[in-house]
């Protein structure tokens, strides 16, 4: 065996208590303040049967029955000055015939904010801990259960204060940030941003003349690539027809998407459309313009229904790859065909135009989601400005549960996603049925049935079938 030096000790070693120490950070405010906390422990034992351990091609799959302990620590406050969720989750996974991949997968998914003083200043805190998939290149696993090389633990952090306050009619929002991305492997490049936001407006007085000046400014920088700078700085000007009807103009100047070196504002763009907000359960606004990179248009429609809502988004602009890990959360967001063309380490550029449809109804025995998403990454380059072929994705997440009686409950669900990656295509599936027994509120077993599948439309290089079975125990604390 290879002896490690005492810096490469130190470095697994920091690694791996990670989690630990990010623990240790959000709890500390949470314990010292009075008010009471809500925490626990719900623990998963296991047993799960798989038919394609390796995720292998038709006729070489491979059968295995693997164990599992997954506790998930829990702890959350609701308060005037605090508000904290704190989740983390160690996966271990024990496999009887090829007991050389046992392991443990951390995930740690913990967000907090803080009134640092009433009403004015604010102080939001996050760190993630996940898994993610090396390269798109490969078998895409949609569980840790399967061996697969294709895997990698990734560590994010966010600290952002904020100040907002009222100056006459109008709102104020100062608010500056850092965040970084770590990857268990020095073979692929960490990144760090800084931003800023600067707003003050008078628009959610709906009436009269509407007003807003906006200032952003974005800094991602790479353990090796060229950083990628942004600022955009901004005029807002229109007029309330009516209380619930706004038409307005943007003007302003911000950084060329085509200059790498020097992000001076040095190009003008404009943008005009209107806002229908009639109530505050419903809100739409639509605009359309000329960048720096062409035309533009964003949207944006939400609708509160009696037991549910309604959310159409788009958006555009330019962004990096390395922006997108951030949007993770493994533990409070479930689905996971999304954001299926990231790539650790990477830091390439592209103009991001993203839409996406959420439908969440609560009834009195069931509850339905639903989510349709799809990404385009056009005029794509590399950090230092060489052309790149475009790609995007798509998708859509299903969630059905129903309650079948006091103590029994039926849960369905699939995520489908297609993807177009430098004119590699391919469709992945999973789908799942689940049915819960509650023996009592703190015992209850489920029995599950998963289907995930690869399928290149024009190459089957990685193309898999797997299904488990799974049977799992659940106690909490």
């Amino acid at each position: 065996m290879e002896k490690k030096s005492k810096c490469q000790v130190r470095e697994i070693t920091r690694r791996k208590i990670f989690p630990l120490a990010i623990i240790s950070l959000f709890l500390n405010p949470i314990v010292s303040n009075a008010e009471p906390t809500d925490y626990g422990v719900i623990v998963d034992l296991g047993i799960i049967r798989t038919d394609n351990v390796f995720l292998s091609a038709k006729n070489l799959e491979q059968s295995e029955t693997v164990y599992t302990i997954t506790p998930e620590f829990f702890l959350t406050k609701d308060s005037e000055r605090l508000n904290a969720n704190l989740r983390y989750r160690p996966e271990a996974y024990f496999y009887s015939e090829f007991d050389v991949a046992d392991g443990v997968f951390h995930a740690l998914d913990a967000s907090l904010t803080a009134m640092l003083a009433k009403d004015r200043f604010f102080l939001d805190l996050s760190a993630v801990n996940f898994q993610s998939i090396i390269t798109p290149d490969g078998h895409f696993p949609t569980s840790n259960l399967p061996i697969t090389g294709n895997r990698i633990d990734t560590s994010t952090f966010e600290a952002s204060p904020y100040w907002q306050q009222r100056i006459g009619q109008a709102g104020l929002l100062a608010k500056v940030g850092y965040r970084a991305a770590e990857y268990d492997s020095d073979l692929y490049q960490s990144n760090k941003e800084l931003y800023g936001l600067l707003q003050l407006n008078n628009i959610e007085n709906q009436q009269g003349l509407a007003w807003g000046l906006d200032y952003q400014y974005r800094r991602m920088e790479y353990d090796d690539s060229t950083p990628w700078e942004f600022q955009r700085a901004s005029v807002d000007l229109g007029v309330w027809v009516n209380s619930g009807t706004r038409i307005f103009a943007v003007g302003g100047a911000e950084t060329s998407f085509d200059d790498l070196y020097t992000p001076n504002m040095d190009e003008d763009f404009w943008e005009a459309g209107f806002q229908y907000k009639p109530s505050q359960r419903m809100n739409l606004e639509l605009a359309a313009g000329e960048r720096s990179y062409g035309t533009s248009f964003r949207g944006d429609f939400s609708y509160t229904l009696k037991r549910g809502y309604i959310s159409l988004t788009y958006d555009e602009g330019p962004t990096t790859r390395a922006d997108a890990v951030f949007d993770q959360r493994p533990i409070t967001s479930s689905d996971n065909l999304d954001n299926i063309l990231d790539q650790p380490g990477q830091s390439d550029r592209f103009i991001r135009r993203r839409a996406e449809f959420q439908l969440n109804i609560e009834l009195s025995k069931s509850d339905l989601t639903l989510r349709v998403f799809a990404e385009e990454r056009e005029q794509r380059t590399t950090a230092d400005g060489d052309p790149l072929e475009d790609e995007g994705y798509s998708g859509v997440a299903l969630r059905w549960n129903w309650s079948l009686g006091t103590n029994t409950t039926l849960g369905l669900g699939t995520d489908i996603s297609e993807r177009d990656q430098s004119g590699r295509k391919d469709e992945m599936l999973r789908a799942y049925a689940d049915l819960a027994y509650d023996f009592s509120n703190r015992l209850s077993v489920r029995l599950e049935g998963v289907h995930s599948s690869q399928d290149g439309v024009e190459s089957d290089d990685y193309d898999y079938d797997e299904n488990q079975v799974r049977l799992i125990l659940r106690t909490e604390f």
